[in-house]
């Protein structure tokens, strides 16, 4: 029986977005091994530190991911009109990556700023735009969490959050 609300466009999309993510997750997995069993003993603690913060984070939004596919697919199954609204994890997914995003581009501008002989105007140029990035995403998951039940279309408002990062 074909379903009476066509979901490929939603469901499909957000399923595929998350087999993807969690493929990429798992390599991400294997390099912070790779990197902590062969390559962490001539590295300061901070920067072991930094690399444990970073996949806890993505560790984090993994989980946030497949709870809302869950949230969607499973809990809501054939509940068409659940679809419009959003679970706490859809914004969470937006926030952990923004958290994600910053902590990334920061350590590059880093790496920049050290590469560079220490010239401050390109990192500057990458911290500016890596911050606005952030707080525009940081109030935009906000907003979202401020009107969770009145959103009509969480999909284009997460892919609207995800272009500001």
């Amino acid at each position: 029986m074909p379903a009476l609300i066509p979901v490929h466009n939603t469901l499909g999309a957000l399923f595929i977005g998350t087999v993807l993510s969690s493929i990429i997750y798992g390599v991400t997995w294997l390099q912070v091994y790779s990197y902590y069993s062969s390559h962490s003993s001539r590295d300061r603690w901070q920067f072991k530190s930094f690399v444990a913060f970073l996949m806890l984070v993505d560790s984090a939004n993994v989980v946030f991911v497949i709870h809302t596919n869950y949230h969607i697919g499973i809990t809501n199954f054939g509940d068409y009109r659940s679809l419009p609204l959003v679970s706490w994890s859809l914004p969470a997914v937006a926030l952990s990556a923004v958290v994600l995003e910053v902590s990334v581009q920061h350590f590059y501008a880093y790496r920049i700023y050290l590469l560079s002989r220490r010239s401050p105007y390109l990192p500057a140029a990458i911290s500016a735009v890596s911050l606005t990035a952030f707080g525009i995403g940081i109030v935009f998951g906000a907003n979202i969490l401020k009107h969770l039940h009145e959103l009509r279309n969480p999909f284009r408002n997460l892919c609207i959050a995800t272009l500001f990062c």
